[in-house]
């Protein structure tokens, strides 16, 4: 949507039809927090057909993209939170919920790849007296924060739990207009794994946390609910934390849709 205007331009499309190349941009800033739960708490979270899989790991990354080639030179920063899960036989990591700064990223996200993005101000990295601050909230309230302490040195990404390697997990669904509670669409999708023309320039790994702050309705009328659940998950340990930069990308037009 809007209809009648012809296919839109974005991620997997530009203005001339084709496909961007994704090599060499965007530039990405990548900072990620893990955490060992419970598997109760996660498991109620999964729709219908998942299952837990793997170690209870939550996972909450932050990146921040400059030069995106769909967005002719602009950037936008995303936020986001998985764990290992499984549909049937399929393993990956089960994409929770995301948040990011621009609208024309959620649109085409949730559309055409089935990412459950919703809006929020992610803030720029803040240095402190500890190491490095990553603030992200709504409408001025702020409902995270994550911290990277200094003692961060050059190593490989942890495993983080997450099993297996078959891309992300991810539940599409959209409700049916005038019969509420209903869905319209409600399937598996699947991002493969895969960098394409992603170069990683660069890895450390360090110790990091992340601080849910619920808010009331009048606060976060939106996103309260599911602040106040990601706040409840319970946090048994923290596990390795990294940072990472990186240039180039891929236009994820190889989403499936799972039977």
């Amino acid at each position: 949507m809007p209809y009648g205007f012809g296919p839109g331009p974005g991620p997997r499309q530009g203005p001339d039809g084709q496909p961007f190349n994704g090599s060499g941009k965007p530039y990405i800033k990548a900072f990620a927090v893990r955490f060992e739960s419970e598997e109760k708490a996660l498991a109620a979270l999964l729709p219908p057909g998942f299952k837990l899989d793997g170690e209870p790991v939550v996972t909450i990354d932050v990146q921040y993209l400059t030069d995106v080639e769909w967005l002719a030179g602009r950037g936008y920063s995303s936020v986001g939170i998985k764990f290992p899960a499984r549909r049937d036989d399929v393993r990956g990591s089960f994409f929770l919920v995301g948040f990011q700064n621009s609208a024309d990223a959620i649109t085409f996200g949730r559309e055409e790849l089935g990412y459950p993005m919703l809006y929020a101000n992610i803030e720029e990295p803040v240095e402190t007296d500890q190491g490095t601050d990553i603030n992200i909230s709504w409408d001025g309230t702020r409902f995270l924060t994550l911290r990277f302490l200094r003692d961060f040195a050059p190593g490989v990404p942890p495993s983080g739990g997450e099993a297996g390697n078959e891309g992300t997990l991810l539940y599409k669904y959209m409700p049916r207009t005038g019969r509420w509670g209903e869905a319209d669409i409600a399937k598996a999708t699947l991002t493969p794994p895969g960098l394409g023309n992603t170069e990683i320039l660069s890895i450390e790994t360090g110790t990091g946390q992340a601080v849910f702050t619920p808010g009331n309705w009048e606060q976060l009328p939106t996103l309260h609910h599911i602040v106040e659940t990601l706040a409840g998950l319970p946090v048994k340990a923290w596990r390795t934390a990294t940072t990472a930069e990186a240039k180039g990308g891929r236009d994820l037009r190889d989403q499936i849709e799972l039977a």
